[in-house]
């Protein structure tokens, strides 16, 4: 009590070494190794609590023993010893009181030294031999991450549902559920399950961290199950706000843009388009998503036959060093020659789908970039080389629906090279 800490650890084991059979000497071994730990002297402490552990188990100082030699271990860093002194101590004491914060401890021991399959072959034991623990929950979420992060998404779901909905579960437990069902839902493309996820998210747990991020996908949800109204509703308040810090620095922020242009896009409100553009390219002129966004603008003003501005806009896609050979930028050169098809500019027209066949990877473009290319060298009457491009198209996308459409035209063609 004086705080004198290595002349205490002396008197106490004259009692347990002198007295080793007197009703206070596990007490006695037990407070050496106690005060060699306050005198900071760790390794000291470690073999004393092992000697009262192995000497008086299984009596209660024995116990405490047990468990100080783990946490001194842990302590000091050793954490493959203190593992074995966690799995001794159970051994002795196998249903010791707590034993459910025992397993939580041991586990965490493990997991915080990123050994993860010896954290969840603890937290396995802690579900199975405490399942009415309150810490089950946390042990069954942590191994359900465990299966997520190794690829079991099916198995992790299933978890993640059932503590999403048990009443055993408690809030973080939950709310933590329904983020990762909404995570495991968009990798597998089940936007019915992002958005029962993310509605529930949003009901039960209003002011929770992940609240934008369930808004933001319980949005793109309703887009993909063709409720606009709902999903053009959720994206709107996630836009308001634009300036919460939380919300303008996550990765799929700047996408609600280009989903509200694409919304407005579907209902025809083409001067929403423009306004949302305009706004995203206020708010972040330099964001590497706006050519995603003006992709949307070039088709809203060819749904409006203003062909001039909508060559602007796709131009803008294809200048973008962000869209540079992506998808949308291959989309985009194929709008282009669209038009100039529209307008009859037949050899404009085949130069700008003949890009796309050559500068892009996309055979979803390039098949009907090849085919629309072989009808205007038709319509310029170039014969051989009509031919050419739809035998090209056979050869090249033998499975795309546009092969069988050539494969039609090739017979008409030749007759007409026949004369």
């Amino acid at each position: 009590q004086q705080k004198k800490y290595a002349e205490a650890a002396q008197q106490f084991n004259l009692i347990a070494t002198q007295h080793p059979n007197h009703e206070l000497a596990p007490e006695a071994a037990y407070m050496q190794g106690k005060s060699l730990q306050d005198a900071q002297k760790f390794p000291e402490s470690v073999k004393a609590y092992q000697r009262a552990f192995e000497k008086y188990a299984p009596k209660k100082y024995a116990f405490l023993s047990g468990l100080q030699t783990a946490r001194v271990l842990k302590h000091i860093d050793q954490i493959d010893q203190a593992d074995k002194a966690y799995e001794g101590l159970l051994k002795k004491f196998p249903k010791a009181d707590n034993l459910d914060k025992l397993f939580d401890e041991w586990a965490l021991l493990n997991y915080e030294a990123e050994r993860y399959d010896r954290s969840d072959e603890i937290f396995r034991r802690l579900v199975s031999e405490t399942p009415n623990s309150d810490l089950a929950d946390n042990a069954r979420l942590s191994l359900a991450e465990s299966d997520l992060l190794a690829g079991k998404l099916d198995a992790a779901s299933a978890t993640f549902l059932d503590l999403s909905k048990s009443k055993k579960s408690d809030d973080q437990v939950r709310e933590v559920s329904l983020y990762r069902l909404i995570d495991i839902a968009l990798e597998k493309g089940d936007w019915q399950q992002v958005d029962r996820s993310a509605d529930q998210l949003q009901k039960k747990f209003p002011k929770s961290q992940y609240v934008w991020y369930g808004k933001f996908h319980l949005g793109e949800a309703k887009l993909r199950l063709n409720q606009l109204d709902a999903a053009l509703k959720s994206f709107l308040e996630v836009k308001a706000a634009k300036d919460n810090p939380d919300v303008k620095s996550t990765e799929w922020f700047p996408r609600v843009w280009i989903l509200l242009t694409e919304i407005y896009h579907r209902q025809k409100k083409y001067n929403d388009v423009i306004s949302v553009v305009d706004e995203f390219r206020q708010w972040n002129p330099k964001s590497t998503f706006l050519y995603q966004a003006d992709e949307i603008v070039g088709r809203s003003y060819k749904n409006q036959a203003k062909f001039p501005q909508a060559l602007v806009a796709f131009k803008r896609v294809l200048d973008a060093p962000a869209g540079r050979r992506t998808e949308t930028a291959a989309k985009s050169q194929f709008m282009i020659a669209e038009i100039y098809l529209i307008q009859k500019k037949h050899k404009e027209a085949l130069l700008e789908y003949l890009k796309v066949q050559i500068q892009y990877k996309f055979p979803e473009w390039q098949a009907p970039a090849l085919y629309q290319a072989a009808l205007c060298h038709e319509a310029l009457q170039e014969w051989p080389e009509a031919a050419k491009t739809y035998e090209n198209l056979l050869g090249d996308y033998p499975n795309s629906e546009y092969a069988a459409k050539a494969k039609a035209r090739l017979p008409v063609v030749r007759k007409k090279i026949s004369g």
